[in-house]
């Protein structure tokens, strides 16, 4: 089997909930190895729904934790600081996601890590970073979403909120931490020394947000209008949806052809185009009025073929269209499983399971899944021996309480 890229990295992983544990998944798909610091009385673990490792069927799906090994250590004990300290001198990347000040508190902050060991790379994924008027402030996905505008993207055209049905800015502060990550061991290639590397959540939505909006608002003071937008969704004779986007006209052409609406309509795209900002434009009710016409006569042809009839019809005429996939659907698309993102991994008790892929495919690498999500501490006396414990330091310090 090729090696992974990052074959050889160790990474200390403090994380819990999702924008670390995603972190970390995408390094260890890569070949790194991840070893996840557990406290033993589980005084911080993620629980709920979503905790994949609730019980032995989760783990076995569980993505969040594959490709880690699990250690308890209990740092709030003398022992075990002195514990990760020898580890993070055999590490290259200490990974949390805890608020500021929580790693200076567990004998972890950067400046400790950095006098063990000048080449590590220390990454805090946190809220909203680790300075700043809100650096303490307790939040979620949706307090991001909220205070970074990108909430008041997402809702109806009555003007009221929809929050997204996944946790964007949780996943978008977990690139930016992947890509903050290897530019640091990148760097760290040229100079020898490690660095802190220091996301927010707000920050990273902030940045998605300005990239795309902030121009126009700070030129001309519009921003988009919420609800409204050059796509649309529209409904299938069996129940079905597609949806359809329209960034030329070449492809509003195709679509008009290809539904049979009348041919008036190929001259409706430049209005078409303009629903994010219509309500600005000086000739916005006949805008309106036309969106509306073109909307009412596309309906009602996409009402006379099922969602699948329609997709063979709108492949062949080389349109921007995509059925509306459940996550049934989704799982077993020809297209994502010839990608490899639906991938069936050999479990170690026997059992073919089914997991997502790694979505970064290189010529010269690959990712792959070596390791079921663990169960908790269940590599503890592995890596302890690793970095130099004996079997009866093992022992004695599961009886005291520092790693068991």
């Amino acid at each position: 089997m090729v090696k992974g890229p990052l074959d050889g990295i160790r990474v200390i992983d403090f994380s819990r909930f999702m924008i670390g544990p995603l972190a970390t998944t995408i390094l260890g798909d890569m070949g790194a190895d991840v070893i996840m610091i557990e406290d033993p009385l589980s005084r911080s673990a993620a629980a709920g729904w979503y905790n994949q490792r609730a019980n032995d069927k989760r783990r076995l799906y569980g993505a969040l934790q594959r490709n880690k090994r699990s250690i308890f250590l209990d740092l709030k004990q003398p022992r075990g600081r002195e514990i990760l300290h020898k580890l993070v001198k055999s590490a290259d990347v200490v990974v949390d996601e805890f608020r500021p000040g929580a790693m200076k508190r567990l004998g972890a902050d950067y400046p400790t890590l950095k006098k063990l060991n000048p080449r590590i790379v220390a990454c805090s994924m946190s809220g909203y970073g680790q300075t700043g008027p809100y650096r303490d402030i307790p939040g979620f996905d949706p307090n991001w979403l909220a205070v970074s505008g990108f909430l008041d993207l997402f809702g109806a055209s009555n003007g009221e909120y929809v929050l997204p049905g996944a946790p964007v800015g949780d996943y978008t502060c977990t690139m930016f931490g992947v890509v903050g990550i290897m530019m640091a061991l990148y760097m760290r290639e040229k100079t020898g020394k490690g660095q802190f590397v220091d996301v927010g959540a707000a920050d990273a939505l902030t940045y998605w947000v300005g990239a795309r909006h902030w121009p126009l608002w700070l030129a001309e003071a519009k921003k988009p209008l919420r609800g409204k937008r050059c796509t649309n969704i529209w409904r299938t004779k069996d129940g079905g949806h597609m949806v359809f986007s329209f960034g030329i006209k070449v492809f509003w052409d195709r679509f008009v052809e290809a539904t049979g609406i009348d041919k008036k309509y190929l001259e409706y795209w430049e209005d078409r185009g303009s629903g994010e900002v219509v309500d600005y434009l000086p000739n916005a009710a006949r805008i309106k009025t036309r969106i509306a016409e073109s909307n009412a006569a596309v309906q009602k042809a996409m009402l006379t073929h099922t969602r699948d009839e329609w997709a063979r019809i709108f492949k062949k005429a080389d349109v921007c269209f995509s059925p509306v996939y459940d996550l049934a659907e989704s799982i077993n698309d020809p297209h994502l499983k010839a990608r490899d993102m639906v991938v069936e991994f050999k479990h170690p008790s026997g059992k073919k399971v089914i997991q997502v892929g790694n979505p970064i495919k290189l010529s010269g690498a690959s990712s792959s899944i070596r390791l079921p999500a663990p169960k908790a501490g269940e590599h503890t006396a592995a890596v302890l021996k690793e970095i130099g414990f004996s079997a009866k330091d093992i022992q004695a310090l599961n009886k005291a309480g520092v790693t068991g």
